[in-house]
């Protein structure tokens, strides 16, 4: 099987897989919804060129003041073997390189001084509260019918000099 081939598999099987996790009433593990979007926050690095990322070095993810998705996040960090390096700040003042900035809800409503603080960085804004896709997020996540989702905004993702692969793109909701 050609390589890219495998990639679409592989992409296809994790996202059907992850969005048919369902409660049951025999009290099996369920996913939570922070677990699901920190899952895809760990994968999205095979899916994205990054301008300025040494492949050797490890995906830098930064999380911008308080997100549920911390905890998710600092447990696929763990079993990560150094490929996805996490780091918390609670002050733009603090904002280094990195990747991938997570946007905490404490943060949604100060997207323009995130934009200018990122904006030397070249990075992917991911956020998970209703609309930032349109206030300058590349990636905004939300839960439709039970199921997590994402939406990514291109104009975003192309003023960040991003290239993502078309497989990514058929499992988002494109935003122009």
């Amino acid at each position: 099987m050609k390589n890219w081939t495998k990639h679409i598999v592989i992409a296809c099987c994790c996202f059907l897989l992850l969005n048919n996790i369902n409660t049951n009433a025999q009290g099996d593990y369920e996913a939570t919804e922070y677990e699901l979007m920190a899952l895809f926050i760990s994968h999205f690095p095979k899916y994205i060129t990054f301008p300025t990322t040494e492949s050797s070095s490890g995906i830098r993810v930064t999380i911008l003041g308080d997100s549920p998705l911390l905890t998710s996040l600092k447990k696929i960090e763990a079993k990560s073997a150094g490929k996805i390096k996490l780091n918390r700040i609670t002050s733009l003042d603090d904002m280094g390189p990195t990747e991938i900035l997570v946007i905490g809800e404490d943060y949604s409503n100060n997207m323009i001084e995130v934009m200018q603080a990122t904006k030397p960085y070249n990075i992917m804004i991911v956020s998970h509260s209703r609309g930032m896709e349109k206030k300058g997020s590349c990636l905004n996540f939300f839960v439709q019918d039970g199921r997590v989702k994402f939406k990514i905004s291109k104009k975003a993702i192309s003023g960040n000099d991003l290239k993502i692969s078309a497989q990514l793109l058929k499992l988002a909701t494109i935003v122009e």
